[in-house]
């Protein structure tokens, strides 16, 4: 462009175009700018809420007891005839409120136990139960030790027989029980016998006074009386010394695609394996365990027994589901255990995926989305087995199976080259403006200047022109 023959009016035309130019520039990198801001914090508001993802229905379970309704007993005088105050009124039972209290008894289920409050029957609840036993009718108590007598008795009006007899706590409390049905023996007949390990979930109905052997000879005693509906076989609590010898681990073997074994088989040393993991895994070092790659699963995927038992760590891998899962009597206690699937894309060979068990109740781990904040995770356990499963296509695939010490949710750390890069561009955006700006300032302030120049010499050329005739 020609500035020196510009006109004053077409420099100040062209000086309202370039401001309206760097006021659009100036706005435009502005809402750039807060989008990023704000995309960025969203994106940060989603990371740090891991507890905001929904939960499957299968685990959200606790609170079905909490919601469970439980049809009350509604004959008050019948509990008014149970009489227990004396070891005479406790040597006998009263027909009538038996016959009611233990029909209602049998009725109730897992669910209807826990929402009453199920307790253990330890010495501290057996002597609030002595003490007072009035003021606990009906309270749900769980039963679980050794079978001291039994003896099978007469159900009135039927042709069964119920079973009634005592049994003595993990912690020496003595009770007595009366159930409507009895477990499976290895002969395949129903019934109860003087030494079995069993669980009984029922109602207390009164104090009762029985003959029991302790060790020399019979002797009367008074405890709390349990109804329930079944006497359900169970285990003495798992020990420290138990997870540390680990007695049954080396019966278990491994599946293969043509000869797959029940995992009921093992139960026992699963839950050994596990009592290890939870009672003992902080004396493992960790930090010298091998970490499990391509050539150590393959190792394992072709020979399990050489390491199972073995710890190892589980590096950066992708969760592919997890999920708790309420499990029945068990040596550990536990009312829940999780249950996940790993992949690695690094894991070249037979093994692409392994099986986990954990000895807690992890539920911030729900895989909900493709890409949620709990897609990857890391870990510490030990190999249990090869098992075979059938995948999505039905299709026979055989994979580790690890009981975990632990396990946690890996956060990786932001792409900080990438906020750099976009921070660089916003800066140099904000740069460039900037410097158009000052350039076109500049450039109208050159105009200006031209332009008064132009006006300068044509004066001068008048001035020295001579004037006309």
């Amino acid at each position: 462009m020609n500035y020196s023959r510009m006109s004053k009016e077409q420099a100040e035309a062209l000086a309202r175009r370039d401001r309206n130019r760097i006021i659009g520039l100036t706005f435009g990198a502005i809402l750039i700018g807060g989008l990023y801001l704000y995309s960025a914090g969203n994106a940060q508001e989603g990371a740090e809420a891991p507890g905001d993802a929904p939960i499957r229905p299968e685990v959200v379970d606790e609170e079905s007891a909490s919601t469970f309704e439980v049809i009350p007993f509604d004959q008050p005088d019948v509990l008014a005839e149970i009489k227990d105050s004396t070891e005479a009124e406790q040597d006998f039972l009263e027909t009538e409120p038996l016959r009611e209290v233990f029909g209602y008894a049998r009725l109730q289920t897992a669910a209807a136990f826990d929402a009453m409050g199920l307790r253990n029957l330890d010495a501290a609840v057996s002597a609030e139960l002595l003490a007072a036993p009035a003021e606990h009718r009906l309270d749900a108590l769980l039963v679980r030790g050794e079978v001291l007598a039994v003896a099978p008795r007469a159900r009135e009006g039927s042709q069964r027989s119920d079973w009634m007899g005592s049994i003595r706590g993990e912690d020496g409390t003595i009770g007595h029980f009366l159930v409507a049905a009895a477990p499976m023996q290895s002969s395949g007949e129903r019934a109860i016998r003087v030494g079995d390990y069993l669980r009984i979930d029922g109602l207390f109905h009164c104090v009762h006074r029985r003959a029991v052997d302790l060790g020399e000879g019979p002797t009367s005693v008074s405890a709390p009386l349990v109804l329930g509906p079944r006497a359900a076989p169970s285990t003495p609590e798992l020990t420290e010394e138990i997870a540390r010898l680990l007695p049954t681990l080396g019966s278990v073997v491994d599946d293969s695609v043509g000869k797959i074994i029940p995992e009921g088989d093992f139960e026992l040393a699963q839950w050994e394996l596990m009592g290890r993991a939870s009672l003992l895994g902080e004396e493992t070092d960790w930090e010298s365990v091998p970490e499990l790659d391509s050539e150590t699963l393959r190792a394992i995927y072709e020979n399990g027994d050489a390491y199972r038992g073995k710890p190892f760590k589980l590096p950066v891998s992708v969760n592919m589901d997890t999920y708790s899962v309420r499990v029945d009597d068990n040596p550990l206690r536990l009312d829940r255990m999780t249950i996940g699937w790993v992949g690695n894309n690094n894991w070249k060979g037979p093994v692409k995926t392994i099986k986990w068990l954990g000895p807690f109740t992890r539920q911030d781990m729900l895989r909900m989305e493709q890409d949620d904040q709990h897609r990857y995770l890391t870990g510490k356990g030990y190999f249990f087995r090869n098992h075979v499963f059938d995948n999505a296509q039905s299709q026979p695939i055989r994979a580790p199976v690890f009981v975990m010490h632990s396990i946690d949710v890996y956060t990786p750390e932001p792409e900080w080259s990438v906020a750099a890069f976009t921070y660089g561009v916003l800066g140099g955006t904000v740069i460039l403006v900037g410097a158009i700006f000052l350039l076109l300032r500049a450039d109208r302030k050159r105009s200006e200047k031209l332009y008064e120049d132009m006006v300068r010499r044509r004066r001068a050329r008048r001035e020295r022109s001579p004037e006309p005739a």
